[in-house]
């Protein structure tokens, strides 16, 4: 999503949503269909669902997502992606 300033350009207003959408929905896929299938959660992806969710200015599901993610890569020892997701938490929760 960093080209979205050219994204806008290319694009009408309307298939701008539907892409913003569409990727929400596969990140949530990634996260839903371990659990459906007994498998652990990859945290990876919380991160990246919640940076979507601030883009589009849905605060409370952005910080509900990067919460779970800074718990679960704490929790798991998954310390690569704890400080990214650590910012990410705390833009939403400053706005």
């Amino acid at each position: 999503m960093t080209a979205l300033p050219d994204a806008l350009l290319l694009r009408g207003a309307e298939d701008l949503l539907a892409a913003i959408v569409d990727a929400i929905a596969v990140q949530l896929d990634a996260v839903r269909k371990p659990h459906v299938l007994g498998m652990l959660q990859v945290p990876a992806v919380h991160p990246g669902l919640g940076k979507l969710y601030r883009r589009i200015g849905r605060q409370d599901e952005a910080r509900a997502e990067l919460t779970t993610a800074v718990t679960m890569l704490r929790e798991m020892g998954m310390l690569h992606w704890l400080p990214e997701a650590t910012r990410e938490l705390e833009q939403t929760v400053a706005r």
